[in-house]
């Protein structure tokens, strides 16, 4: 089913269960009122969501197993974030497995994700690249 939304938090618990395609724990860690919004676009065949927070925050937790994750920052202008221990610039993409993740900001952060079964991503990688993935 196809559809839409656009879901506003001030509770880091609410926010971290509406999260699609994964499974996170948000431990904000900064001074001042929490204040988070959730875009998503759900089609038949891949997730998309977008996510803007306001304080600084850890996510930590693991991508569901059924699902593929594919991760970026949407603006350019903003800190970078750290994957894993490791910093990331707006220009990388993360691609997530279902292995625990762990990703902090020190900053306000705005970010997107897309996932999809790893058979759609399969099936997706052929029709563009030609190559099997």
């Amino acid at each position: 089913m196809s559809g839409s939304r656009v879901l506003a938090f001030t509770d880091p618990f609410e926010y971290q269960s509406a999260i699609r395609g994964a499974q996170f724990e948000v431990l904000v860690n900064g001074k001042g009122d929490f204040r988070a919004e959730l875009t998503q676009v759900e089609l038949p065949r891949v997730w998309i969501q977008r996510g803007r927070e306001n304080l600084p925050r850890i996510f930590r937790g693991a991508v569901k197993a059924e699902r593929f994750a594919i991760g970026f920052l949407t603006e350019a202008d903003q800190p970078a974030i750290f994957h894993c221990g490791r910093m990331l610039s707006p220009c990388d993409i993360i691609v997530n497995d279902s292995d625990a993740l762990h990703r902090r900001t020190d900053a306000p952060c705005r970010w997107g994700a897309m996932s999809l079964t790893p058979e759609d991503l399969a099936a997706g990688g052929k029709t563009t690249a030609g190559v099997e993935l």
